[in-house]
C-alpha cells in the first residue's frame, strides 16, 4: 500500500492530511463517507487522498462500516483524527478512550 499513496504523500504534508466525514445522502436522509482529506481542502469538492469507509446514522443500530487495512496504514502514518470521527470511534470501540495518542485496538 505504500507504493500506491507515496506519490500523494509526496505532495502534501502528513501534518496537514485529516480523517474526517463527508456527507452525502438526501436532504433529511444524510449518509456519511470516511475519507482522508488535506486540511484545507473542501470535502465538498470530493477531492479527497483516500476513502476508508461509510456511516450512516439512520438506523437504531447506528453502521459504521470501514476498511481496517487502510485505517491502520493512516494511523501509523500520522494522521490527525476529526474530533467527530474521533467520537464515533471511541463508541464503537476502535479507538482506545484513556490514552492522548489514539491508539487502535482492534
Amino acid at each position: 500500500m505504500l507504493i500506491k499513496y507515496k506519490r500523494k504523500l509526496q505532495k502534501k504534508s502528513i501534518n496537514n492530511i485529516t480523517l474526517r466525514l463527508q456527507r452525502k445522502g438526501f436532504l433529511f436522509y444524510p449518509v456519511y463517507s470516511l475519507i482522508i482529506i488535506h486540511k484545507k481542502s473542501r470535502s465538498a469538492k470530493g477531492e479527497y487522498l483516500d476513502k476508508i469507509g461509510s456511516f450512516n446514522p439512520n438506523f437504531n443500530d447506528r453502521f459504521l462500516f470501514f476498511d481496517s487495512y487502510k485505517l491502520y496504514y493512516w494511523l501509523e502514518h500520522g494522521v490527525k483524527i476529526h474530533y467527530k470521527v474521533k467520537r464515533y470511534l471511541m463508541k464503537f470501540l476502535i479507538i482506545n478512550k484513556n490514552k492522548r495518542n489514539s491508539n487502535v485496538i482492534i
